[in-house]
């Protein structure tokens, strides 16, 4: 979900700077060195956008698709659901709940490798 967030800071960021050239070109009396090669088109904005979209993609599959990508990071490991949940903590009470912290494990490296 963080990564998420990221990507969609990172998309949000790269408008509103490519947005913002546009604008400085229009403004009375521009600031020296910013903007100074004409309004961006929306091919060159589109393009802009993409591009800094893919670089996050990138580092994202990068940071997640590795072993213990998903496992060792709290933020986004893959929790079982509630109801197996439930079955693991009556296993644990007899010291059985192995199985499912493997089946827990196998749930993250799927989602490492769908990465």
């Amino acid at each position: 979900m963080k990564t998420d967030r990221r990507l969609f800071i990172t998309g949000l960021a790269s408008a509103t700077m490519l947005g913002a050239c546009e604008t400085m070109d229009t403004l009375p009396g521009g600031i020296p060195g910013l903007g100074g090669f004409g309004p961006l088109s929306q091919a060159e904005a589109s393009s802009g956008i993409k591009a800094a979209l893919s670089n996050g993609i990138g580092h994202a599959i990068g940071t997640v698709g590795v072993l213990d990508g998903f496992w060792r990071n709290g933020r986004i490991q893959v929790p079982l659901p509630k109801v197996l949940e439930d079955v693991r903590s009556g296993l644990r009470l007899v010291g059985a709940d192995g199985i499912m912290n493997e089946l827990h494990l196998q749930l993250n490296r799927g989602a490492e490798k769908a990465a």
